[in-house]
């Protein structure tokens, strides 16, 4: 079992030093530097909200020295909207970012006390702890990836520790938000097998996706028999299959896998030794497998020394940072066209800008990049800014446009005005439409618009707009796509 540190200061890589691609004309942009007492060290990747404003954790600090949770406003302010640990018995140390769920909370993780915690926060910062670990007997300790949320609800996780042989475990959490209303099952305990080798593999330390087929995927860190980790399927009943076994020119992954809208999947590698971009499609067995290395890092001026994924655009580019190497030794961030070239966008540690961005990247919904160093948040603007991709893994990730119609004028139709760009190739987009912010006034829960029509919202693929029928929604709506 590999133990992994918390802390971004005690990662360390082997470096080397090879010339890297050039960039074309970026604009980058620190929008926020941190104190101590607001939250330091940032390890989990921030989101871009509803709301349109962005939220994150940092690992430490605050009133309590144990993380905090914030807000960054599309206006530049910023603001701390809990310190962990305020309440006996309340998470500290999160590791992970937070999800956005169906219901418009966050939900997230932290590694104390016990074994960590699961819990809920409100816009407003009002946090609830959902669930402890160590309740049961057969929970897993330390869950460092965040959550994900299926169509139906559900909450997926791992821990890095924890089960029979403390090399971690998958769980599934029900809640409606309250202790009380929360149920957490133990899906998955990755077993040693004889000899001490971990054909499943084990320490899970990125977060789990959701595949087209509504099957749960992930990676290990180490475990399998090459001993460099494995990538998974789990169903939602919990039946287990090892996919693949990384060699020892692969594997290792600590970030989130991420996949297009034709279930292609695509991640990153800590080892080689200075990280390489996969992708693999399955058909859900371990022969149907196929995993394809789309670069390896020199550890020159392209960078080197992973720790997060990447993510995806509607354009099917996909944007990432390494930890280390570069121009400046501190770390890069890059766009990789799978099949094409990899450019290095910029080169983090030029002066005094921070460096050694550990949490991954993000694309607003202006199109434009967005990340976190230790310390700052910041924006890269690429001379061509596109969207995110309309199809990832999991509902908080999934959905990648959520707007509000006000009600339908006397007569005539509610229209929604969402450009072709953003929503991608028109064919297998799904819609869920809800009343009122109320999550069980729903109509037909996600609904292809395959043909151009959802039943009650329909798609003018040349002018680029949605219409929702009046007479089917009167009142205020707010609508998810994915």
């Amino acid at each position: 079992m590999k133990l992994l540190p918390l802390l971004l200061s005690s990662i360390c890589w082997l470096t080397c030093l090879h010339p890297g691609s050039p960039a074309s004309a970026q604009t980058f942009t620190q929008l926020y530097s941190l104190t101590a007492a607001e939250g330091s060290p940032i390890t989990g990747r921030i989101l871009q909200a509803s709301d349109g404003n962005f939220y994150g954790t940092a690992q430490q600090g605050g009133t309590n020295s144990v993380g905090t949770f914030f807000k960054l406003a599309a206006d530049g302010t910023f603001t701390v909207l809990h310190s962990f640990g305020s309440v006996a018995g309340e998470g500290q140390y999160p590791n992970a970012g937070v999800i956005q769920a169906i219901d418009g909370n966050f939900y997230g993780t932290t590694g104390a006390p016990g074994g960590g915690t699961i819990y809920k926060m409100t816009p407003a910062g009002m946090l609830t702890t959902l669930y402890t670990l160590g309740t049961q007997s057969t929970d897993g300790r330390f869950p460092y990836a965040p959550l994900v949320q299926s169509a139906d609800g559900t909450f997926y996780g791992v821990t890095y520790q924890g089960g029979p042989d403390d090399t971690g475990t998958i769980f599934k959490v029900t809640t409606n938000g309250t202790p009380g209303g929360t149920t957490f099952t133990t899906l998955h305990s990755f077993a040693a097998q004889a000899g001490g080798v971990n054909d499943e593999g084990a320490n899970p330390y990125g977060p789990l996706i959701v595949g087209v087929d509504g099957n749960i995927y992930g990676t290990t860190y180490s475990g399998g028999a090459n001993h460099h980790g494995t990538i998974f399927q789990i169903t939602p009943a919990g039946a287990f299959t090892t996919l693949h076994v990384f060699s020892a020119t692969e594997g290792e992954c600590r970030g989130a896998l991420v996949r297009d809208s034709s279930g292609v999947f695509y991640g990153t590698s800590s080892n080689q030794p200075q990280g390489s971009v996969f992708q693999f499609v399955t058909d859900g067995s371990m022969a149907g497998t196929a995993v394809t290395t789309l670069y390896s890092f020199t550890g020159g001026s392209d960078g080197g020394g992973f720790v997060a994924g990447v993510v995806i655009n509607s354009d099917g580019d996909l944007y990432g940072v390494t930890l280390l190497n570069g121009a400046n030794g501190n770390g890069t961030l890059f766009r990789l066209t799978p099949g094409g070239p990899l450019t290095t966008l910029h080169a983090f540690g030029a002066g005094s800008e921070e460096a050694q961005p550990h949490a991954g990247v993000i694309i607003g919904s202006d199109g434009n990049v967005y990340g976190t160093t230790k310390s700052t948040i910041f924006k890269l603007q690429p001379s061509s800014a596109v969207p995110p991709a309309p199809v990832h893994g999991g509902l908080s990730d999934t959905v990648f446009a959520v707007r509000k119609l006000p009600p339908a004028t006397s007569g005539g139709d509610s229209v929604l005005h969402f450009s072709a760009r953003q929503s991608g190739t028109p064919e297998g987009l799904k819609v869920r439409v809800q009343v009122n912010n109320v999550p069980d006034n729903e109509r037909n829960d996600w609904v292809d618009l395959n043909n151009g029509s959802g039943g009650y919202l329909t798609l003018d693929k040349t002018t680029g707009k949605f219409v929702l029928s009046a007479s089917n929604y009167p009142e205020t709506s707010v609508i998810y796509f994915r």
